[in-house]
């Protein structure tokens, strides 16, 4: 707790109590108000992503084990473009020219 986390994506490791799942929770204020809360998941997933943006306040989450960086997402190759097909050649004139 009161661990200055930085924006980016992150990974929480996964539940770590089978019965009370992981809590997380992005607020925009310490107010304990419920319009403080920007996003929130209750989840019982082995693996939790969450973005934590420049602009939130506060990041907090329970029983959702260790939270490191998400490795940098990789763009996804794309196959060269097909050449263009070729011009048909012109037709012989049957006429001279």
């Amino acid at each position: 707790m009161g661990v200055d986390i930085a924006p980016g994506t992150y990974v929480g490791s996964g539940t770590v109590d089978d019965i009370m799942g992981c809590y997380w929770e992005r607020l925009s204020g310490t107010s304990g108000e419920y319009e403080d809360i920007i996003a929130m998941d209750y989840t019982h997933s082995p693996k939790v992503i969450v973005t934590i943006k420049p602009t939130d306040v506060v990041f907090s989450s329970t029983d959702c084990g260790t939270w490191t960086p998400a490795p940098a997402a990789r763009p996804q190759a794309r196959p060269a473009p097909a050449a263009p097909a070729p011009e048909p050649a012109p037709a012989p004139s049957i006429f001279g020219s």
